[in-house]
């Protein structure tokens, strides 16, 4: 067997997914029961807290909604395969290869175009300053990681603290305020704004 009945009743089936599957109910519930840092904070924090938290850092540095929904989706993904650490992920080639063929599959759900590698730097730096605020309020491990010695913290945010229901609903109150507003100026909005791409 190599699929999973998910929250809402659909069946992903990790050798052969169809996208058809993946809907924002899904994605929501999991990652707000889907702890980051594998457990290791001193609290449960979860992906999807991680990722509002980024929406609210892209919107602190002006990003435009349509970047602050593609910061909000990028891990979106691991409603499916799961919040694995980038140390274990460097040993488990075969996983990174799972984890790409589902990014791509949240990308064709919901219509979205491949990322341009301007793009993937700006959601990288969000990431990454959630990731040292993260760190530095729930994480006992006080060394420098190397991948955060030049970023600094954005000192009038604060690492969000929500339960998992909030995290939920949330989440799925961002996306669909980030949906209504991404592709009013975007080339490809006829083709996206669709009510049935969003859910």
């Amino acid at each position: 067997m190599a699929w999973i009945h998910t929250y809402s009743g659909k069946y992903i089936d990790y050798k052969n997914p169809d996208f058809n599957e993946i809907n924002i109910t899904d994605i929501a519930h999991h990652l707000s029961l889907e702890n980051r840092f594998m457990g290791q904070a001193s609290e449960a924090y979860s992906v999807a807290s991680h990722s509002l938290f980024c929406t609210e850092i892209a919107q602190y540095l002006d990003y435009s909604p349509y970047m602050q929904l593609r910061v909000l989706m990028h891990d979106f993904h691991e409603a499916y395969v799961k919040d694995i650490p980038t140390p274990l992920k460097k040993v488990c080639p075969d996983f990174c290869a799972l984890e790409a063929k589902f990014e791509k599959l949240v990308e064709h759900r919901y219509m979205l175009p491949t990322l341009t590698e301007e793009e993937i730097k700006q959601i990288k730096h969000v990431d990454l300053v959630a990731l040292l605020m993260e760190k530095n309020t729930l994480l006992s491990d006080k060394s420098v990681w190397p991948q955060l010695k030049n970023i600094e913290p954005i000192n009038c945010l604060k690492v969000p603290r929500y339960t998992p229901k909030e995290a939920e609903e949330l989440l799925k109150i961002k996306f669909s305020e980030l949906w209504d507003n991404a592709f009013k100026s975007q080339p490809f909005n006829n083709v996206m704004r669709f009510v049935g791409v969003m859910v």
